[in-house]
Parts: structure tokens; C-alpha cells; sequence
């Protein structure tokens, strides 16, 4: 059964109002300092807004994951595909990609500030190197899932490289790939700010790090509560073009309006 729009809403909504006036019911309970109220840390996070320091913070974490997310997309995609299409490079490649998922993030951090220095390289340099081998197994899983059937008629009918791979081997990747970046994403900004913490002198991980050292909750909450939400803005518009994308699929969103 699929989910009713017209009641999810109000249902999230809802949702939300009780987990509010939850944190509401323990902050009055508990010390303001370690537990601040939903009011401290939206007055926090307005005075944070209006002296624009979201705003400077913000863009230099989002050129970071940009950077780090789209050198891990093009490196991810050359792999997979060489893995798919090569015993000899998918033997080569398989246990580094196996280390790779293994490693935590927080480890590739520290080394990366330790290589790289106090530097806008390492945490993008992290991204890069925690992403890669995530998107690369999904793109590994999805070329090898390609119909052979269809490859051997292009095959057959001596259809030209470049439309083979347009018309065949694209369309059934792309879902993979979707998938695989939209994870990445979403992942990237978690590493982002752990990676600022330790690595950087600007950024929402450093202004995390810098409200976590002067002892401010109300900072610590307002910073994560301000970057969730405009993340999760970008995610929700990354969905959508998602579903624009494989809009071919049956039951899509978008094939279900065409259908209508």
C-alpha cells in the first residue's frame, strides 16, 4: 500500500509539535546549560542568522562537499566501470575497496590533517576518500547487473559504442548511480563537519568545535539545527530531480502524473 500524501503531513507535523514540547517537558527539568529549551536555541540560532554568520560558514561547507562529492562521483564512476567491464582491474581494486568501506570516517579525517595541514584539502580530502569506495561498489554492482542479452545484440548488429552505451548501458545504470549519489551526499556533509572540526579555520564543524570549547549547548544545538535544516532542504530538491531522472520507471511520481 502506498502512503497518503494528504495524511503524512499532518502526520509528520504532528509528529514534530510532540517531539518539541518532549525536549520542551525535559528542559524544564534539567540544567539550561546541558539541556537548553527549544526557545534558548532558536534565539541563539537567530542571533546566529542575523549577524549573517550562517551565511559565511555555510558556503565555505557547502564548497567543500561540492568538491569533495564531485571528485569522488568522477573517480567512483571510472572505477566501478573498469571493476565491471575487467577481471584483472576488479581483482585489483576489490580489496581497496573493501578497506575503504571498512575505515571510519573520523580516522580518514585525522590523517588527512595530518598530511594535509590546517587546509581547505583536508576535508575535502576526507570526503573523497570515505565516498569512494561507497559509490564505487554501486556502481561496480550496477554495470555488472547490465543485460548481457542486450549488449550481445548490440553486438549483433554492430550498433556504434556511443549508442550502445546511450541506449543500453546508461539507462540501466543510472538508477544505481542515482542512488549511490544521493547516499553519497548525503553522507558527505555528516564528514564535512567532523572533518572541519579537526582540519579548518571556518566552517560549520568549526563553528560546532568553537561553540563546543566555549561550553555553549545553546551554540551546539543552533549550528547542527541550522545546517540540518538547509541540508535537508538540498536533499528534498535532490529527490525530486531524482524522480525526474528515472521518471521512465514504472509507479515514479512522475509517470504516475503523466498517467493522470
Amino acid at each position: 500500500m502506498k502512503p497518503n500524501s494528504n495524511i503524512s503531513l499532518p502526520v509528520s507535523g504532528l509528529s514534530l509539535l510532540l517531539g518539541l514540547a518532549a525536549w520542551q517537558v525535559l528542559a524544564t527539568h534539567l540544567s539550561s546549560l546541558l539541556f537548553p529549551s527549544p526557545r534558548q536555541v532558536a534565539t541563539e540560532l537567530y542571533v546566529i542568522l542575523r549577524q549573517g554568520q550562517f551565511l559565511v560558514h555555510a558556503a565555505h561547507t557547502f564548497i567543500r562537499i561540492v568538491l569533495g562529492f564531485g571528485s569522488a562521483l568522477l573517480i567512483s564512476v571510472v572505477l566501478g566501470l573498469s571493476m565491471a567491464r575487467n577481471g584483472v582491474a576488479e581483482a585489483l581494486l576489490k580489496p581497496y575497496v573493501v578497506i575503504g568501506l571498512s575505515i571510519p570516517s573520523l580516522a580518514w579525517a585525522v590523517i588527512a590533517v595530518i598530511w594535509l595541514g590546517i587546509s581547505d584539502l583536508a576535508p575535502i580530502f576526507t570526503i573523497v576518500v570515505v565516498l569512494t569506495p561507497i559509490i564505487t561498489s554501486n556502481v561496480w554492482e550496477g554495470a555488472k547487473a547490465v543485460d548481457c542479452g542486450l549488449l550481445e545484440m548490440a553486438a549483433v548488429y554492430r550498433a556504434p559504442p556511443l549508442l550502445t552505451v546511450r541506449e543500453i548501458i546508461l539507462p540501466q545504470l543510472v538508477p544505481y548511480l542515482v542512488s549511490a549519489a544521493r547516499y553519497g551526499f548525503s553522507l558527505a556533509w555528516k564528514v564535512v563537519v567532523i572533518a572541519e572540526m579537526l582540519g579548518v579555520n571556518n566552517g560549520v564543524g568549526f563553528a560546532i568545535n568553537y561553540a563546543f570549547n566555549q561550553f555553549s549547548m545553546r551554540g551546539v544545538l543552533a549550528w547542527t539545527a541550522a545546517f540540518t535544516a538547509l541540508m535537508a532542504v538540498i536533499e528534498y530538491l535532490i529527490g525530486l530531480g531524482e524522480n525526474w531522472l528515472l521518471r521512465w520507471r514504472p509507479g515514479s511520481r512522475w509517470s504516475e502524473a503523466q498517467q493522470w
